[in-house]
């Protein structure tokens, strides 16, 4: 665009050529200026929201490997778990037992281990 308004700006100084035509490549080259720094600016905002973006991604990730942790069941003695009551996805409440845990297979009792699987010791 600047090579054609340099072209009509010598052969104008030269007196070729109408006024209307440079005054036309004059004002395409202005709007193609404008055009070029709104496209950096909406670049540089775009830059700017993916790194922020980012870094929040990062800092969620993590919170959930600390939190991870928080919803591992382990047990300081050996059992095994014979029954789970809750479907994969279910909500978790205080009130019904979530599994079936035992030292043995003789001695069976309830206790809420809501993330244990099916045969874990």
């Amino acid at each position: 665009m600047r090579l054609c308004w340099k072209d009509r700006k010598n052969l104008w100084s030269q007196n070729i050529g109408s006024k209307v035509d440079f005054e036309r490549r004059e004002l395409a080259l202005k709007n193609s200026k404008n055009s070029y720094a709104s496209v950096k600016e909406k670049l540089k905002g775009l830059q700017q929201k993916l790194d922020f973006l980012s870094k929040q991604a990062q800092n969620n990730l993590s919170i959930s490997n600390e939190n991870t942790g928080d919803y591992l069941v382990k047990s300081k003695v050996g059992s095994r778990v014979y029954q789970r009551n809750l479907a994969k996805g279910e909500m978790v409440r205080s009130q019904i037992p979530n599994a079936v845990i035992a030292y043995s297979e003789k001695t069976a009792c309830s206790k809420h281990a809501s993330f244990a699987r099916s045969g874990q010791k």
